[in-house]
């Protein structure tokens, strides 16, 4: 589904912008609002097997194309934080 989607990632940036065609994105959604692009987003970086977390910050149509652009800025922090895996440097001396 997704492999019609353009990416440009900006080297050293945490933004992305997606350029999508008007007919693929109209596939599973009705209209362009927040809510759906958004979802488009999360599912573009969730079925590519992307890292970090979608937001997108603005959205632009180009009638001349039949492009929908997502300028979208990545958050790469978790919401929790994993804990560190600490690798025994030694065996259990103790353990029969």
């Amino acid at each position: 589904m997704f492999e019609d989607v353009y990416e440009t990632v900006l080297n050293g940036s945490n933004h992305v912008y997606l350029d999508v065609p008007k007919e693929l994105y109209f596939q599973d959604n009705d209209d362009i609002d927040k809510e759906s692009v958004q979802n488009f987003a999360a599912n573009y970086f969730k079925m590519t097997g992307r890292d970090g977390i979608p937001k997108v910050i603005s959205v632009d149509t180009d009638a001349d194309q039949q492009l929908i652009r997502l300028a979208i800025e990545v958050d790469m922090e978790r919401e929790h934080k994993l804990d560190q895996y600490n690798v025994p440097d030694s065996l259990n001396v103790y353990r029969k």
